[in-house]
């Protein structure tokens, strides 16, 4: 189990009943000058754990792509979706999901 699957479960056991929502953002900067600009959430309650995450990428030459990330935890396991879109509109889209 991860450390943000640990994290969540912890805050799903202390909340039971009360749905908690955390935001945050930032920006990163890369050695060459590409930047990734995020934002995303997370709410929790007594059935587990919903994220989502939203980037914008852009590359030292400009050139961008934006990417979405939703991840569910539940009591039986943990999904992940990515998709990334590239500049060229061509969309990628990854799946994994963890069974416990």
């Amino acid at each position: 189990m991860t450390h943000l699957a640990r994290l969540l479960t912890l805050i799903c056991l202390a909340v039971p009943t009360a749905a908690l929502a955390e935001g945050y953002s930032g920006t990163i900067t890369g050695p060459n000058g590409g930047t990734a600009s995020y934002s995303g959430s997370c709410e929790t309650g007594a059935a587990g754990a919903s994220c989502t995450r939203d980037s914008l990428l852009t590359g030292p030459k400009g050139h961008t792509a934006t990417r979405k990330l939703d991840r569910e935890i539940t009591e039986s396991g943990i999904s992940t979706r990515v998709t990334t879109t590239g500049e060229n509109g061509r969309i990628v889209t990854r799946t994994r999901a963890w069974s416990r």
